[in-house]
């Protein structure tokens, strides 16, 4: 399962650490895969949760509308979010 917006699982905490930059950005690269392409050509986009995965995960949805239309955008995120309420799920905090 993946997380939200993301092209691959998390990176375990430190993944970084004593990175160059260009090591950091070819890390990095598997995390922003769905978002970097709406970020360069202007399109907005909206992430709406969209339940959990089998491995504890949050997953979601993501939006993408024409250029200039936010509010087309968030008309749909909020149809999404009043038919599929997520407000009140919380993931089980973890066992020490």
């Amino acid at each position: 399962m993946r997380p939200p917006l993301t092209a691959a699982p998390p990176r375990p905490g430190g993944a970084l650490d004593g990175a160059g930059l260009l090591t950091a950005m070819v890390r990095s690269r598997p995390m922003v895969a769905y978002t970097a392409l709406w970020n360069v050509t202007g399109h907005p986009a909206a992430s709406v949760p969209a339940g959990v995965g089998a491995d504890g995960l949050p997953l979601a949805v993501q939006l993408v509308g024409r250029r200039d239309d936010e509010v087309g955008v968030l008309r749909v995120a909020a149809q999404l979010e009043a038919v599929r309420p997520w407000a009140q799920h919380r993931p089980p905090l973890p066992t020490r």
